[in-house]
Formats: structure tokens, C-alpha cells, sequence
């Protein structure tokens, strides 16, 4: 007897087992509808529209990299165009609003305020329109073009497509190649100091005289060049910012070296201003 209820327990274990892994990868029956699930590797077209603004277009290039087309060519942070695609791959709704809207004016959708376009290799693109906030103020109304739900979502989900030419543009004012950095120089206060590196890791100073330099110090200097960005924020003439530069007196400027040619960073000062100007970059 004991050994067939030893039996039956075993059979019901293997059988809940089974049911488990079964809902493994299931939303839950209750789970709000997901708006948009694209693998993020396959998008290779970004095109977001403002109502009334023209569109800021992304674009993966032949080279493997991230390039702003339009309204300006412009190199791009990959890491935010990154947290675009990786929220369209898995964007969730707080829950449906509608489910066969027709008043699109009502919840700011016609034209939407927002119209974010993810083209995928494939050619197929999924036009994700977002428009006022709902009345709490903590969600926004959302409508993927095609689909005739209306979906209210997070506000914080929002933030992730609302971007600007400057939010998705390459803020770093000196973009180089780290480990293919072979020459930093350095002018400051009427002195040039100019390093060369040697072999992997070790650096060599030439200028004003030949010494070994300190190692550590030098990786300093150079991550602090690498990280050196662009503060777009309080820029709203670039004429006026770019007369301000030209008269302000010069207080630095920086030379890196890699595969790619010499880059140089021009830093000017006017009392608690800073002004850089960069050739990588415009």
C-alpha cells in the first residue's frame, strides 16, 4: 500500500513539475498587453517627430555604427540610442484604455505629440504614436499605428522616446580610440607638455624635455580627455556662444593622437564660463 501512494506522490511531483515549466515564459493571465516587442538587433531605422518639429532621424550605417541623418549629420551616443530599442523590445502598457478608439484628438493622438518610427532590417516599420498625459499625470496615452487599442503607459516609459537632436547626439568633445592612443599634448599657461606612448602601457614624456612619466597620472589625464562632454543645456544662440568663445582668452588646448589622425580640444575661459571647441566634433 505504501508503495503505491509512494508512487501516486511521485507521479503528482512530475506532473506539477511539468505544469511549472510549462508557464515558464507566460505573462500572467492578468498582465497588461505589451504595446510594442521588437528585437532591439533588428532595428536599424529610428525616426522620431515632435508635433510641429522636424524629424530627428537615426540610422545603423554600413560601418556597424549609430549616425544621426537627419535634420544634421551627426555621430551618435550608442547607449541612448540603445535605450530606445531595448524599450521597444519589451514596452509594456499599464493597461488598455480603449479597446477600439476612434477620438484620437481627445488623448492628444491626432497628430500625436510624439510619433517614434522603428524600422526593422526586414523593412517593416511599427509607428508607436504617444499624446497627453491621463488625468493622475503618472501615464500617458499611447497607440501603436494599426492597432485599435488605446493603451495608457508609464510616464517613465515615455522619457525613453522623447529625445531631441541633443539628447541623442555624441557629447564627447574629443572621441578617440583608447587603446590605439599614441600621442597626448598639452598646452597651459605658456608650457606644452607632450606625451608619447611606448609599447602597451608605458608612457614617455618629450616635451619640454625627454623623462619617463608617471603612469598612472598619464591614464588619469587621458581618461579625463575621453570624458571630457559637450554641456548643451544652457547653449540658446550658438552665434552668441560662439562669439563669447572667440573673445574669451585661451586657457587650454589638448591633442590626441590615434589610428584616425591628431584631434584637438580649444578651451576658453571668461570668468566662471568655459567654452570648448573641437575639431572632431561641431
Amino acid at each position: 500500500m505504501a508503495g503505491v501512494l509512494l508512487a501516486g506522490l511521485g507521479i503528482a511531483v512530475w506532473w506539477s513539475n511539468r505544469q511549472e515549466k510549462a508557464k515558464e515564459g507566460r505573462p500572467a493571465s492578468d498582465a497588461p498587453p505589451k504595446i510594442l516587442a521588437i528585437d532591439a538587433d533588428t532595428v536599424k531605422q529610428i525616426v522620431i517627430r515632435h508635433r510641429g518639429e522636424d524629424p530627428v532621424t537615426v540610422q545603423f550605417n554600413a560601418s556597424g555604427k549609430w549616425e544621426m541623418t537627419s535634420p544634421k549629420t551627426l555621430a551618435v551616443d550608442p547607449i541612448a540610442v540603445g535605450g530606445i530599442t531595448n524599450a521597444a523590445s519589451r514596452l509594456d502598457s499599464e493597461r488598455v484604455v480603449d479597446p477600439n478608439v476612434t477620438d484620437l484628438a481627445s488623448y492628444g493622438l491626432a497628430p500625436a505629440l510624439i510619433e517614434v518610427s522603428l524600422t526593422a532590417k526586414d523593412g517593416k516599420t511599427s509607428k508607436l504614436l504617444l499624446g497627453e498625459n491621463t488625468p493622475s499625470g503618472s501615464a500617458v496615452y499611447a497607440k501603436l499605428d494599426g492597432d485599435p487599442r488605446l493603451f495608457s503607459m508609464p510616464i517613465s516609459s515615455k522619457s525613453v522616446f522623447d529625445k531631441e537632436v541633443n539628447d541623442l547626439r555624441d557629447k564627447r568633445l574629443l572621441p578617440f580610440t583608447q587603446d590605439k592612443l599614441s600621442r597626448v599634448e598639452i598646452t597651459a599657461q605658456k608650457q606644452t607638455y607632450e606625451f608619447v606612448k611606448k609599447g602597451e602601457s608605458e608612457w614617455q614624456i618629450v616635451k619640454p624635455k625627454a623623462m619617463r612619466a608617471d603612469s598612472i597620472q598619464t591614464d588619469d589625464l587621458v581618461q579625463r580627455l575621453k570624458n571630457a562632454e559637450m554641456d548643451l543645456s544652457g547653449v540658446q544662440d550658438d552665434k552668441k556662444t560662439a562669439a563669447a568663445f572667440k573673445s574669451a582668452p585661451v586657457l587650454a588646448i589638448a591633442k590626441v593622437t590615434d589610428q584616425d589622425g591628431t584631434k584637438t580640444l580649444e578651451i576658453h575661459k571668461s570668468k566662471d564660463d568655459y567654452y570648448g571647441k573641437s575639431s572632431a566634433v561641431e
